[in-house]
């Protein structure tokens, strides 16, 4: 370990939080003073208690984003390119950079974790950061800091070691081009809520169903969906825009009449069709 810089954990959890560090199959938790001082290979983003497993997590506040995406200095320059507010910044051992976003002031509920980590994978990739998204578990394991890889015997070096932030701060760099507002971000968290059909939150976190003439009706669903929910018209662009060739105009988004509540049901059945 380089003396010279604070251990990653030390930002990540505090002191009376438990860490998992271990193998795949391990569950054995450790306190952050023993956890510090391990050799082994991953360890759990988020402090836990009683095993490793979401059920176990006991704040969420830590956000994984990791690809395989490319060189090493490429998936580092898009990163830096990004200004993602990362905590710590770590070498895998072997073709992937991990970086860490540390929540200081707030832990999130399974129901915002996921959705908000979407939105951060979606703005990373205008960078060209092409983040694994499967990472968007409150209990996902990273690869241990100054650990080895036992795989390629290559030690997990730390690159950067900065600081965790107030998810205000979070807000303010992802709302510097999508989502400016928290108001805004806590409406696409609350995305996740029950009454949110689940083929439209599939299609907000991997992409919308169906092609062409479907995927455009799919989308104006969703958008529909959305604004019935409370969302106003601006919110819904800033969330689906990216996702159209050509946005739907006002009168589309505004229009209730009897033809397009039509649309709508056709569309919410195509898509919980294509779900099942």
């Amino acid at each position: 370990m380089d003396n010279s810089m604070t251990h990653p954990f030390e930002i990540l959890f505090r002191d009376d939080e438990s860490v998992f560090v271990g193998g795949l199959r391990d569950v054995e938790t450790f306190s952050l003073e023993e956890a510090v001082k391990l050799d082994l290979p991953y360890f759990c983003v988020n402090p836990v208690s009683g095993g490793r497993g979401a059920a176990n997590v006991t704040r969420a506040a830590n956000l994984l984003f990791e690809s395989d995406k490319g060189t090493l200095e490429a998936q580092e320059r898009a990163l830096e390119d990004s200004g993602l507010p990362y905590a710590c910044l770590t070498f895998s051992g072997n073709k992937s950079l991990h970086a860490i976003v540390a929540i200081s002031d707030r832990s999130l509920s399974q129901d915002e974790y996921k959705p908000l980590h979407a939105l951060i994978c979606r703005k990373l990739l205008e960078s060209g950061f092409v983040a694994d998204r499967a990472c968007g578990n409150i209990s996902r394991l990273s690869r241990t800091p100054y650990a080895t890889n036992h795989t390629t015997e290559r030690r997990q070096n730390v690159l950067r070691v900065r600081a965790a932030v107030s998810f205000q701060e979070l807000l303010h760099w992802l709302g510097e081009v999508s989502l400016p507002r928290e108001k805004t971000l806590r409406r696409a968290v609350k995305a996740a809520s029950a009454d949110m059909p689940p083929w439209i939150l599939r299609m907000l976190e991997y992409g919308t169903l169906g092609e062409s003439g479907s995927r455009r009706q799919t989308l104006f669903a969703a958008a529909k969906a959305l604004q019935e929910r409370g969302w106003e018209p601006e919110a819904v662009e800033k969330l689906l825009r990216p996702r159209c060739t050509v946005w739907f105009s006002p009168e589309e988004l505004r229009h209730m009449g009897d033809i397009v509540h039509i649309k709508v049901r056709e569309a919410f059945s195509m898509g919980e069709r294509a779900c099942e």
